[in-house]
Formats: C-alpha cells, structure tokens, sequence
C-alpha cells in the first residue's frame, strides 16, 4: 500500500503493526511517512509524523528511510537549517542516496543567492587567498 500511494489504506495498518511490534524501526518510519502523507503538509502533522520517525532513528539510527523522510518533512516545511543538517546526515550514512544529492546541491544553490542564509542574520565566508 505504501509503495502505491494508499497512505489512507496503510495507515490503519501500520498502527496496528505498531501495536504488534512497538520498536520495529521499518514500521515506526512507514507509520511516519505514511502520518504526514495522510494529515497533510503542516508543520503540526509534521510533528506527529517527526515523533514516529525520531522513535525510529533511536531504534535504529542509521535507518535509511527514517533519516530520508525527516529530511523531506524539514525540506516541505521550508526549515532549511534542519533540513540541511538531516540531509548531511542521510548522504553520511548513504553517500550516493540520489534524492539527497540532488537536495544537497539545491540548498548550496539556494544558499549563493541568498548571501543571509535565510536565517536574517550575517553569514561569514572564508576565501583562499590569491597567490
């Protein structure tokens, strides 16, 4: 069901394999994913979606799906300074995840042309000195 988009179908059960299975990494982070597909994309269904997915990564930290679904939470709820660090932290346990890649390298982009970092505060760079 998840692999077709049937998140109103999978959700009840996925909380019923939670009930069966509280711990289990694989289904903390599909009842995440599938919480934010189904309750929209609000930084409040974001929450309860987070809470599942952080349960995972505790269970099992370097959980590929747990780590890449955070990250795409923090990126559709345009926290930035998250969803670089969740981004950085999935490509360090998969080097060559090719959603996170492609993420990374927009980021750097959206960065360049906003030299306040989206944060409203003053960023430092360091240039190598010519010569």
């Amino acid at each position: 069901l998840m692999e077709n988009a049937q998140f109103d179908r999978a959700l009840s059960q996925l909380e019923r394999a939670r009930r069966d299975n509280p711990s289990s990494a694989n289904v903390l982070a599909e009842l995440g994913w599938c919480t934010w597909m189904t309750r929209g994309f609000t930084p409040e269904s974001g929450e309860a979606a987070e809470e599942f997915l952080r349960l995972a990564a505790t269970f099992e930290p370097r959980h590929v799906k747990a780590l890449e679904y955070l990250a795409r939470i923090a990126v559709k709820v345009g926290d930035r300074d998250t969803a670089r660090s969740r981004v950085q932290l999935l490509l360090r346990v998969v080097p060559d995840h090719a959603w996170a890649l492609r993420t990374a390298s927009k980021t750097v982009a959206a960065d360049d042309d906003d030299p306040q970092g989206g944060s409203g505060g003053s960023r430092l760079r360091f240039w190598k000195k010519k010569g």
